[in-house]
């Protein structure tokens, strides 16, 4: 799932019952546009 501060994470759980959970950094987001992006994801 993308996030809205730059990132693509999500999460799984492997057959032995541990969860996992990886993220990647898929672009620079300026501090604006991430106040932007947060108001928006929450509802704003």
């Amino acid at each position: 799932e993308d996030q809205f501060y730059g990132d693509r994470s999500g999460g799984f759980e492997d057959p032995f019952g541990h969860r996992w959970s990886v993220a990647t950094h898929i672009e620079d987001v300026s501090e604006d546009e991430m106040a932007r992006r947060a108001a928006e994801a929450m509802g704003g």
